[in-house]
């Protein structure tokens, strides 16, 4: 059972702003440029804490400094659940959370031994993951590793038990819609990672066929272990539509504006629509973020009345949205799970989206499939949902039921699993 402040070999505290517990923080932050190679040679000795009966679980944490994002959604609701259950586990971090929209973040490393470091630039993190990773977690005592997010250490993990994760492969599928950087990440270390891993869970059966074709590992070593729906807090009482306006029925999107979530097409659609269409139903858009040439705010100049860019927005104000949406709008390119689309679910909110890649497989009877690359389709979706209340009544009958399959109870169930698997099938690699 996780404690706050738990000594574990003294590496570990629940914040690193209590001076008091100073002497309990990883050494990483006393090590400069050597640090890597001298936490490997001074660990190389140690074992884990798996020879002597228990499994304690160190998780990459960096997603956690990236709340916003689908990712940093899914690894809080994975930790939380994680925490539910009373397993025993470490965060590591390359560097602080830092800013308001990291509170949640910082609220669980307050309470959770984490090990956090000083890397913040993208290259630096890059470096920590897979050099300062190993060593930490190897000094932290852990006897499994668990990447969530498509990484793990290429050295300094013998002895250590490893489970990846796997969200897509957008870099197979969608290359042009990664910034260049992430492309060549993806590239370079997803191979490795999925290679050393004892054991790998995808989100979606679509993601697990993928990564099969792409890589062909043993398919005993590849499960599918769905997210579960939420944390999302119950929503206002129609105050944030109000503040925002919105008098009239709107369809959300709800995405980090980046050219995967084809919000241009989305916004071109709209515009086509006739205009007592548009009358009938607002388009409003939320997500922080973004880059690439998605400017939402341009794609909707002229359109202001119709068209409300809302940009990032916490999570009571998007449980407030999301409750009182007509629908929700997702025609994206490619997405490995669409936590967004059962989010929408579990608030009776039926759904438009892509009839490709995952989003069949999560949105099930309970949304209206459109060809993401056609903006005719997507245009005339978007006036069925809008008019046909017969059909919206159908899929919002099925929302609810459709998000009850995806349950954290049963991630946190199937993930245990998983890490039993790969204790018992640890694999030495260096």
């Amino acid at each position: 059972m996780v404690r706050p402040g738990a000594d574990r070999g003294g590496d570990t505290r629940g914040s690193q702003h209590e001076p008091t517990r100073w002497p309990r923080r990883s050494i990483i932050a006393t090590i400069r440029p050597v640090r890597p190679i001298v936490l490997l040679l001074f660990d190389c000795g140690r074992f884990s804490r798996a020879r002597y009966g228990g499994m304690l679980i160190g998780i990459d944490a960096r997603n956690l400094l990236f709340p916003l994002s689908g990712l940093g959604r899914f690894l809080t609701g994975a930790i939380l659940e994680f925490e539910r259950r009373g397993e025993d586990i470490h965060l590591f971090l390359p560097s602080p959370p830092t800013g308001n929209w990291a509170q949640s973040a910082r609220d669980l490393t307050a309470r959770i031994p984490t090990s956090i470091s000083a890397s913040a630039s993208p290259a630096a993190r890059a470096a920590w993951g897979q050099f300062t990773l190993p060593a930490l977690a190897r000094r932290a005592g852990v006897s499994l590793l668990w990447g969530p997010a498509h990484r793990l250490p290429r050295f300094g993990m013998n002895g250590l038990a490893k489970v990846l994760t796997v969200h897509d492969l957008v870099w197979r599928h969608a290359p042009g819609t990664m910034r260049r950087r992430t492309l060549w990440g993806e590239r370079a270390l997803m191979r490795q990672a999925v290679a050393s891993a004892d054991q790998i869970t995808t989100v979606s059966q679509a993601t697990r066929a993928d990564l099969m074709a792409q890589f062909q590992p043993p398919a005993g070593r590849v499960r599918c272990v769905y997210p579960g729906v939420g944390p999302l807090p119950a929503p206002e009482d129609g105050g944030a539509v109000r503040r925002h306006g919105l008098t009239r029925p709107y369809a959300l999107f709800v995405g980090t504006p980046e050219p995967r979530k084809n919000l241009a097409r989305l916004i071109a659609a709209y515009r086509a629509l006739a205009p007592d269409q548009r009358a009938a139903c607002m388009l409003v858009i939320v997500g922080g973020g973004g880059w690439g040439d998605v400017d939402p705010t341009a794609l909707a100049r002229g359109m202001e009345e119709d068209i409300r860019v809302l940009g990032h927005v916490g999570d009571t104000e998007l449980s407030a949205l999301l409750a009182g949406a007509r629908f929700l709008a997702m025609p994206s390119l490619y997405e490995g799970f669409g936590l967004p689309i059962i989010e929408a679910n579990a608030f009776g909110v039926p759904v438009l989206t892509s009839s490709v890649a995952s989003m069949p497989e999560t949105g099930g009877d309970a949304a209206f499939y459109v060809d993401p690359l056609d903006t005719g389709s997507i245009r005339r979706g978007l006036a069925e949902m809008i008019a046909d209340d017969a059909l919206r009544g159908r899929l919002s009958g099925q929302a609810r039921a459709n998000a009850a399959r995806f349950r954290w109870r049963d991630f946190g169930e199937g993930m245990r699993k998983v890490f039993d698997r790969a204790l018992a099938e640890r694999r030495p690699t260096n």
